[in-house]
């Protein structure tokens, strides 16, 4: 038996994969989910793998990130086909799944949780580049949680480090709190 299967009482959905299917999936993704992949090695060649719809999920948007990555064409023919595998498999069930580059493109995102005394302090008193500037400005009202790339939180956190010095209360706070948030994604 598989040393970590899905937890008694969840739902588990039975996969088979075959032996180039769980090799590639043991070189692309090792690193990205060692869990999945360590349950994939340990099933036995021709049994089928047990996934919770949810690690099945999580399986299908690294494999659809990976096969963007890959500089290998083999391999990222081979993870493409299985993409399509999976999500075909989310499907019937009634899962939406998305493209291998919106797949990647989430993957990539990260964001941050901003109030909007905070949005309104970043965009009054910080050099933010006029396009990240106006998205902050734009964020409809009521809106917590602002999806941004690790470049974009990265040029947030620069602006917000050289205003700071000059930056009165209650600005000062609100760019202090927003600051602390951002550090600790990284």
């Amino acid at each position: 038996m598989p040393h970590d299967k899905p937890a008694h009482g969840v739902k588990a959905i039975r996969l088979a994969l075959s032996e180039d299917e769980r090799t590639l999936l043991a070189d692309e993704l090792g690193s990205w989910e060692t869990r999945l992949v360590r349950r994939i090695q340990e099933t036995p060649a021709g049994e089928a793998v047990p996934f919770t719809w949810q690690e099945l999920n999580v399986l299908t948007m690294h494999v659809a990130l990976e096969s963007l990555l890959s500089s290998e064409k083999a391999a990222a023919r081979g993870l493409r086909r299985l993409y399509r595998r999976l999500a075909a498999t989310l499907a019937r069930r009634g899962t939406k799944t998305i493209s291998p580059l919106e797949g990647a493109r989430a993957a990539l995102r990260a964001g941050v949780r901003l109030s909007e005394q905070e949005r309104e302090s970043l965009v009054r008193v910080t050099h933010l580049s006029p396009p990240l500037r106006q998205r902050l400005a734009e964020v409809p009202a009521g809106t917590q949680f602002l999806p941004l790339t690790p470049a974009q939180l990265a040029q947030v956190q620069r602006a917000i480090e050289k205003a700071l010095p000059r930056t009165a209360s209650p600005h000062r706070k609100r760019l202090q709190d927003v600051l602390e948030r951002i550090v600790s994604i990284h």
